[in-house]
C-alpha cells in the first residue's frame, strides 16, 4: 500500500461510529505482553466477524477518533528478554495472525497501524 492508501484506510477506520471487536484505537503503546494479547484477540474477532483483518491503531484518540499522534516506535521497542518487539511478537503469536505494521505520517500526526 502507498502512503496515500494507508492514510485513506486510517480515515475509513476513524469514520466508523465506534471501535469494534476487530478495531481498537490507542493514544500510546501497551507493554509487550498485552500488545500481543490484543493483536491475537483482534485477529480472532476479525475472523469471527468475517473481516479481512483486525486493526490496532496507535496515535488515535479512542473516544473522538481524532488523530493525536504517537511517539511509539515498534521498530525500536523491545519485547520480553530485550528482544526486538516485532520478531518477538511474530514468534509469540500462535497461530500466526499475519499482522503487518506500518508507521504512517498522517497529515494530522504520526500513526502506527497494526493490521
Amino acid at each position: 500500500m502507498s502512503r496515500r492508501e494507508h492514510i485513506a484506510l486510517i480515515d475509513r477506520l476513524r469514520a466508523l461510529p465506534a471501535e469494534t471487536e476487530w478495531l481498537e484505537f490507542k493514544r500510546n503503546h501497551y507493554q509487550p505482553q498485552p500488545l500481543g494479547e490484543y493483536l491475537s484477540a483482534l485477529a480472532n474477532a476479525a475472523y469471527l466477524e468475517n473481516q479481512p483483518r483486525g486493526y490496532l491503531v496507535f496515535g488515535i484518540d479512542d473516544a473522538t477518533h481524532a488523530v493525536v499522534g504517537t511517539h511509539f516506535d515498534p521498530y525500536a521497542e523491545k519485547g520480553k528478554g530485550n528482544q526486538d518487539l516485532l520478531p518477538w511478537l511474530t514468534v509469540g503469536l500462535r497461530p500466526n495472525t499475519g499482522f503487518d505494521v506500518q508507521v504512517v505520517e498522517h497529515p494530522d500526526g504520526r500513526v502506527v497501524l497494526f493490521g
